[in-house]
């Protein structure tokens, strides 16, 4: 057994930035950017590692009870990683008056960091998997800074907007300060993932409930944004309504050597489009994206598309770690020799993997009917117990 995973499999928002992203990097608009990824005879992107970097992307939203997965490490070690549950690190905030970043929530800076030197390192030492797997967290940050509610200080570009200090108590403060985590913006992703739960859904789709997108567009490698510029550039983009510069290679160079003007559809406009709709739709049943305001839908689109945009860019930011580790070492070290997905694309090595353990769990069931039937008299004669379980996912 090679890949171990416990938790809910799901294809959310997330996986669906990053599997476009993957393909604008495979099979996107410059072959120059694929061909990165291989040696001639290995490739990083197998199947089983693209599983991988999917898992990645939900785990720092997963608690450590619910995603649990065991990776191939360095000489062949297991190296086990949980959920990590960060509520923290999913913001970046910005002063309104002259658009520069402040000190964000948690550490955001501070983790891409971190994150991005251990994935450099991971790549140089050959140990393919935990590279993949991380990649992928990444990627999760970046598709969070694509929406208003990780760019908007609840305080100061909400509350003192909607509920100044002057006219409402501390607890009615606070009150509306959960509502807008727990309805308006829990509200607003589902919508969202409504949209994009399926990664069959071609980019030019013409379903008012599935959001378009483009995977063919050109990857500078020269610009070399780090993914901590990526994040930022996002997080700009989607608070202000801004086409920033990413050619300047920072966003703070881009504000100084610029003279900015907020756009139309800028997060605070957006939420001030939002929150009356969520208002009046509150009650409203089987609600889609075609249900939003045509403006809001086609901004949140664009944000979708910017969050795929920067997502690629960090991808193929590591092309080079990978490429120092040589060629011997890539097919050493990260060469799947018994990948059986190999050559299929994503959605069908996902549906092989769903039928796998479809099978997997009605062989359990099975059995377990066996089991009780022969124990039935037994527990006849003592307490009833119910134990509730969680599913496994095996990926040889």
């Amino acid at each position: 057994m090679d890949l171990w995973w416990e938790g809910n499999a799901h294809y959310g928002t997330h996986d669906w930035v990053a599997d476009k992203a993957l393909q604008a990097i495979l099979d996107g608009y410059d072959t120059s950017t694929k061909l990165k990824w291989f040696n001639g005879e290995t490739t990083f992107w197998t199947e089983r590692r693209k599983m991988i970097f999917l898992i990645g992307t939900e785990a720092p939203d997963a608690k450590a009870d619910t995603l649990r997965i065991s990776l191939r490490g360095k000489d062949g070690t297991r190296v086990p990683i949980t959920g990590f549950c960060d509520i923290y690190r999913h913001h970046f905030y910005f002063n309104s008056e002259d658009f520069t970043p402040r000190s964000q929530i948690g550490g955001l800076a501070t983790q891409f960091t971190r994150k991005t030197n251990d994935i450099q390192k991971f790549l140089r030492e050959g140990q393919c998997d935990l590279a993949a797997f991380w990649m992928g967290v990444l990627i999760h940050y970046i598709t969070d800074l694509s929406n208003w509610y990780a760019v908007l200080d609840k305080d100061t570009d909400y509350l003192d907007r909607y509920y100044p200090v002057s006219q409402y108590s501390d607890e009615e403060r606070l009150t509306a300060r959960n509502y807008l985590r727990d309805y308006y913006h829990k509200k607003f992703e589902s919508l969202i993932l409504k949209a994009t739960d399926d990664p069959s859904i071609a980019g030019d789709t013409q379903d008012e409930t599935r959001f378009q997108y483009n995977t063919k567009f050109p990857i500078i490698a020269s610009f070399a944004l780090t993914p901590l510029e990526c994040a930022k550039f996002n997080a700009f983009s989607t608070r202000f309504d801004i086409e920033p510069n990413y050619a300047l290679g920072s966003l703070e160079g881009f504000i100084r050597t610029s003279s900015l003007t907020k756009g139309d559809l800028d997060a605070i406009t957006m939420l001030d489009i939002y929150i009356p709709w969520a208002d009046n739709m509150k009650y409203e049943r089987g609600l889609t994206i075609a249900n939003f305001p045509p403006a809001f839908k086609d901004k949140v689109q664009e944000w979708l598309q910017e969050a795929i945009i920067y997502s690629a860019f960090t991808i193929n930011y590591f092309a080079d770690s990978w490429d120092e580790l040589g060629e011997v070492n890539q097919r050493k070290y990260c060469a799947d020799c018994d990948d059986e997905d190999k050559g299929s694309d994503m959605t069908s090595s996902m549906a092989k993997k769903a039928l796998r353990y479809s099978t997997m769990l009605l062989s359990t069931v099975l059995f377990m009917g066996l089991a009780m039937s022969s124990l039935l008299p037994v527990m006849m004669t003592v307490v009833p117990a119910v134990a509730k379980g969680k599913s496994v996912l095996a990926v040889t």
